[in-house]
C-alpha cells in the first residue's frame, strides 16, 4: 500500500529532523572557540549576567564587536540566563535553530512548488552541506542562524499573504508584520551597522523598519479580481 500524502510529510520531516541531529548534535559537547567567542559570551559581563534590563538597553545601544544586531545579544544573554556560562546549552540553541531553519526551507519550497521529493532534496542539501557548519558549531555565528530565519519567515509569510483564499488577509498583516520587522536588526549584513545610535544610517533603517511594518499591517493587497468572461452582445453575435 503506497503511503498518503501526510505520511510522506512525517516521515520527510522527521528524516530531516534526525539526519540534522546526527550531524551537529555532537558539536553540543564542544568548548568555546578562542576567535570571536570571547567578545560575544565568555568574556562578556554583559551577557554572562542573563537577561536584565540593564542588558537590554545595552544590546540595543552598543556598537561591541562593529557590529549593532541587538536580537543576537538578547538571545545570548536568555541562553546564560537558561543554562549558565558553559558552551554546551549555546551550542544546542544554535543546532535547534538550524533544525528549525531546514523545516522552514522545506515548507517554502513545498509551497513555491507544490513538490515533496525535490523540496525534501533542496532542504536536506541546506541541511547537511558542509558550508553549513561554521553557522551552526560556533556560537558566535548565532546570528546567521537568526538571519535566516526571520528571512524565511518572511518569505513564508508573504507567500501565504499572496496566495488567493490561504487565510483571511488580516489574520496575516499581524503574522507578516514580526519577521518583516525583525529582520534588520539582528544581523550586520541587513542595513544596520557599528555606528552611534544616532547616526543618519541607525535612523534611516529604523525609519525604513517600521514604514515596512505599518504598511504590513495596514496598506491592502490589489489582486485582479477573478472575471468570467462576459457574453458577447446581441447585435455581435453570428447568426448560425
Amino acid at each position: 500500500m503506497e503511503p498518503t500524502s501526510s505520511q510522506k510529510l512525517r516521515f520527510i520531516t522527521l528524516g530531516l529532523i534526525l539526519g540534522t541531529l546526527a550531524v551537529y548534535l555532537p558539536s553540543a559537547g564542544y568548548d568555546f572557540v578562542a576567535y570571536d567567542d570571547d567578545n560575544y559570551v565568555y568574556a562578556n559581563p554583559m551577557v554572562l549576567r542573563g537577561l536584565t534590563w540593564d542588558g537590554v538597553v545595552w544590546a540595543f545601544t552598543t556598537n561591541h564587536v562593529g557590529n549593532w544586531h541587538p536580537l543576537s545579544w538578547l538571545s545570548h544573554m536568555l541562553d546564560c540566563s537558561l543554562f549558565g556560562s558553559g558552551p554546551a546549552g549555546l551550542h544546542l540553541i544554535n543546532i535547534l535553530l538550524h533544525v528549525a531553519n531546514v523545516l522552514l526551507v522545506f515548507l517554502f519550497f513545498r509551497r513555491m512548488t507544490g513538490t515533496v521529493w525535490r523540496s525534501a532534496g533542496v532542504a536536506a542539501l541546506f541541511a547537511w552541506h558542509p558550508l553549513h557548519v561554521e553557522s551552526v558549531v560556533w556560537i558566535s555565528e548565532r546570528k546567521d542562524l537568526l538571519s535566516t530565519l526571520f528571512g524565511l519567515l518572511a518569505l513564508l509569510a508573504y507567500h501565504s499573504h499572496a496566495t488567493p483564499g490561504s487565510c483571511s488577509m488580516n489574520h496575516h498583516r499581524c503574522w507578516t508584520c514580526s519577521p518583516v520587522f525583525l529582520r534588520p536588526i539582528r544581523m550586520p549584513g541587513c542595513g544596520m551597522d557599528g555606528r552611534r545610535w544616532t547616526s543618519p544610517t541607525r535612523r534611516a533603517s529604523w525609519a525604513a523598519a517600521i514604514i515596512r511594518a505599518i504598511s504590513t499591517l495596514w496598506l491592502p493587497v490589489r489582486r485582479r479580481p477573478e472575471t468570467s468572461p462576459r457574453p458577447s452582445p446581441p447585435g455581435n453575435r453570428r447568426p448560425n
